[in-house]
């Protein structure tokens, strides 16, 4: 008899750790397939904006060189140089993807995923 509840005990134990083992394996799946490949996009994303960025940087310094060279021609002429009316646009466009951004990924939560 003794035997009998040894050997249903051990089952009890088996099935608890197949259910533990089948919610870790889902978890590792979730990890894998889901939020793995979504931080490497945002990962990706990023890049491409700082990589972006940089080019903005040196484009918008070589233009300050170029004005500046072109101001103080045009200063000896007597006349100012103008801001560029893009700029604006280019600081709106930034923070809408941004905003964008953060809207995308904020949403999710870890208890999503499992």
């Amino acid at each position: 008899m003794e035997i009998i509840t040894d050997l249903a005990s051990l089952q009890t134990s088996f099935v608890q750790l197949d259910r533990v083992i089948q919610i870790t394996n889902r978890r590792v799946n979730a990890l894998e397939l889901i939020v793995i490949p979504n931080i490497a996009d945002v990962i990706k994303y990023i890049d491409q904006e700082l990589e972006e960025q940089e080019r903005e940087s040196k484009y918008i310094a070589k233009k300050v060189v170029e004005n500046k060279g072109r101001g103080s021609e045009e200063n000896k002429e007597g006349d100012k140089g103008d801001e560029d009316p893009n700029e604006d646009e280019v600081i709106i466009e930034e923070e809408e993807k941004q905003e964008y951004f953060m809207d995308e990924f904020s949403d999710a939560s870890d208890d999503d995923l499992f």
